[in-house]
């Protein structure tokens, strides 16, 4: 008999995955914080908006930003690549 395949992850999987997400929105949060005002000039955005890109880049607030679209979009689209 054939199995069904699984379409959704495991609880446990479910968690270890949000805190990693969360995880990396903080490192890029943290590391965008970290940079000075002529960088983040030069990258387009105001120190205030950190947790906003971290949080955008890291799917957790709906996309505002093209260039994180446009990147979410390519990453997407080479994952179905892959798969």
């Amino acid at each position: 008999m054939i199995q069904p395949i699984p379409t959704h992850r495991p609880w446990w999987q479910r968690v270890v995955l949000h805190f990693i997400e969360r995880w990396q929105q903080e490192r890029l949060a943290g590391a965008l914080q970290r940079l000075d005002r002529r960088t983040l000039t030069d990258l387009g955005l105001d120190r205030s908006e950190a947790a906003s890109v971290a949080a955008e880049s890291g799917a957790q607030a709906p996309l505002t930003r093209l260039r994180i679209a446009a990147a979410t979009r390519a990453w997407h689209e080479s994952m179905r690549q892959i798969a």
